[in-house]
């Protein structure tokens, strides 16, 4: 059972083939992007003001499980610990230094997985860091799109560095907001040479800006559609076989397993 971010239907996708029975409890409005698609999930689609009817019927639907597996929502953990295995899952700003004022939560778990290296900063020993899948069946070259000889940005508050990166590389770039539908950003990345892959966070943190820092989601995506991204160390090329969704699936499930007993 997993619920509460987009990203989950990537994995319930492809965790279907490997004989897990997935029921997905999903919340529309932590899905601006429209990242989860039905034919993957049981969708509970539940607005703004009816969070604690959410919870409710998530926590009714847990108890008809072998294990829950929670994205950010870890303050239900210490209830859900008592009667069904508990996984978390974390993937940026949900934990990002706040390991020691969320123990309280996160200590009821018996797995705790993180989607970036940089997040196991400050977490507990037996935090695992796995990668971050893309679909890879929406996100590939598409041939019929004529390319621009250019970098792209989605700003993420880092336009300064973008530019100063796409200078350095002698290429135009071209900044786009956050908000594109999920399915149309592919046909986005599609049109362009070059990603520029930089972000900063909520507290104005300079994020993938080492060498061995996982990339962005959306540089993941970028490079599985073939375009070549621009880092602040670098370049990077070709959608690490880590990524792939089989390969993640696959290590998921065995952590299911060592979860469960």
């Amino acid at each position: 059972m997993l619920w509460d971010q987009g990203i989950n239907a990537v994995l319930a996708k492809h965790l279907a083939p490997l004989g897990v029975n997935v029921v997905g409890i999903h919340r529309e409005e932590f899905d601006p992007y429209g990242m989860t698609p039905k034919p993957w999930l049981h969708r509970y689609a539940y607005g703004p003001l009816e969070g604690a009817i959410f919870k409710t019927h998530a926590l009714l639907k847990s108890y008809t499980v072998d294990l829950v597996h929670i994205h950010s929502l870890d303050n239900l953990a210490p209830m859900l610990s008592t009667f069904t295995p508990t996984l978390l899952h974390y993937h940026g700003s949900d934990i990002r230094g706040k390991w020691d004022k969320q123990r309280r939560d996160w200590r009821y778990a018996k797995k705790i997985i993180v989607s970036t290296r940089n997040l196991l900063e400050g977490a507990p020993e037996s935090a695992e860091f796995l990668p971050n899948p893309v679909d890879t069946d929406l996100f590939k070259p598409l041939e019929y799109i004529s390319l621009r000889n250019a970098a792209l940005y989605v700003d993420y508050g880092a336009v300064d560095l973008a530019e100063r990166i796409a200078r350095s590389n002698g290429l135009p770039l071209v900044v786009v907001p956050k908000g594109t539908p999920y399915r149309e950003v592919p046909v986005l990345l599609n049109r362009f040479t070059h990603y520029v892959d930089v972000k900063r966070d909520g507290a104005g943190r300079v994020l993938v800006s080492k060498p061995d820092d996982t990339g962005s989601l959306l540089g993941l995506q970028a490079l599985a559609c073939g375009l070549t991204v621009l880092t602040l160390s670098g370049e990077r090329h070709g959608l690490p076989p880590e990524h792939e969704p089989d390969n993640v699936s696959k290590r998921l499930l065995e952590i299911y397993r060592e979860v469960i007993g």
